[in-house]
């Protein structure tokens, strides 16, 4: 989808396409997540733009603009149904979008990439330059924890498996980075 207007829908045994959508334009599609009524959001890198597509309206697809310089990377959806997207270069914000009032909040951290909602109050962000991982509680903003796992990780991804761990993809070092529990400091790194 990066350089095309397009998204397909692929039949999970055989990969036969089931449906294309056309978004419109060349908007450099990157971050995609899909809420629990079934509508795909997703994060246009080059225009700044979150998008959302009905794959049952197809041709409505909506537009809501983030008012920064952007570049928008990882993105997830919490238990509350608001979206979250990395905003890794221009202001280094990440941001917090309320589908039913429209409204955009955030917080400033360091080049976040990558984010990922626990399910129990959370989000963790990944921030590649300082190689850190911030636990922010997705109802007042706060960051409530961070963890240094060490330079030269370069952290760009970011997930919570089903049992609750935190991990942290690290493009330098080509690893994995578990954080297990969250309250202490054991990283375990997998290659």
């Amino acid at each position: 989808m990066w350089n095309t207007p397009h998204m397909w829908k692929l039949h999970r045994d055989t990969g036969d396409v089931l449906q294309m959508i056309n978004i419109g334009g060349n908007r450099g599609s990157y971050g995609f997540a899909i809420d629990q009524q079934g509508v795909i959001w997703i994060s246009a890198r080059k225009t700044g733009e979150l998008l959302r597509v009905d794959p049952n309206k197809p041709s409505d697809v909506q537009s809501f603009q983030i008012n920064a310089a952007t570049s928008l990377y990882g993105m997830t959806i919490d238990e509350n149904g608001k979206i979250w997207l990395c905003n890794w270069s221009g202001d280094q914000t990440l941001y917090r979008f309320d589908p039913l009032t429209k409204q955009w909040a955030g917080v400033k951290l360091d080049r976040p990439r990558g984010v990922a909602a626990n399910g129990n109050g959370y989000v963790f962000s990944t921030n590649d330059n300082t190689g850190r991982v911030h636990k922010i509680n997705i109802n007042t903003l706060g960051v409530e924890g961070v963890i240094d796992l060490g330079s030269n990780r370069g952290p760009i991804g970011a997930a919570v498996d089903f049992d609750g761990k935190v991990w942290a993809i690290n493009r330098t070092t080509h690893t994995a980075s578990r954080i297990e529990p969250w309250s202490a400091v054991k990283i375990t790194a997998v290659s």
